[in-house]
């Protein structure tokens, strides 16, 4: 019994350690695949007169479904090789383009802002982007893990959970929303204004 109770507590104190080296990989490995996923972006922007994928007229599913554009282009193999995760948790995507790469620049201001129903995609090409090492191109929309709730903790904007994006030159970060935010709690209009997702001033804003 007195070597169970050593052994447990052992266990204990290890697991927040092997959690930390488990997330920690996590994080290098998605890292190092939003980076390749931007590269194949600017691969398929030279294909479509600089143009970023469309694959709807919705501006927000046009942005989780950015993976379906550049596979029937041709860039990719497999909707596995988009996103590993779907296909080993069963869950939707969890790689989104920033819908400022979808969305009219002009309607991501503040006070020009319309409902989302009136939203749609408008063609956006990679010259547009002001700032490509400070904006977002692609990001982790969830981490992943159980949750009761929803399956995940989402990058925006409740919990400050660290999670990787891709930014328009092809580099990576990661962070959580607050620091792709400036450090400050978003302002959002007409789910305009979130951190990466929908910055403010779309491609020519900043979030990093």
């Amino acid at each position: 019994m007195v070597v169970i109770g050593i052994v447990t507590i052992l266990a204990g104190l290890m697991m927040p350690a092997l959690a930390g080296s488990i997330s920690q990989s996590r994080l290098t490995r998605d890292m190092a695949l939003l980076r390749s996923h931007a590269a194949t972006v600017a691969m398929y922007c030279t294909d479509y007169d600089g143009v970023y994928p469309l694959a709807n007229a919705d501006p927000w599913f046009a942005a989780q479904s950015w993976g379906e554009a550049v596979l029937k282009a041709g860039h990719f193999k497999s909707e596995s090789e988009i996103d590993p995760d779907v296909h080993r948790r069963g869950k939707y995507p969890s790689i989104a383009l920033s819908m400022c790469m979808v969305y009219d620049a002009a309607l991501m201001r503040p006070g020009h802002t319309v409902p989302i129903e009136q939203q749609r995609t408008s063609a956006v090409r990679m010259e547009q982007v002001l700032f490509p090492s400070s904006k977002g191109l692609l990001f982790k929309v969830h981490n992943g893990n159980p949750n009761p709730s929803d399956g995940g903790v989402q990058f925006c904007c409740i919990e400050p959970w660290v999670f990787p994006v891709s930014m328009a030159d092809g580099s990576a970060k990661a962070g959580n929303y607050l620091d792709f935010n400036g450090g400050l709690p978003p302002y959002i209009e007409n789910e305009i204004g979130m951190p990466v997702y929908s910055t403010w001033f779309g491609v020519r804003g900043m979030d990093r």
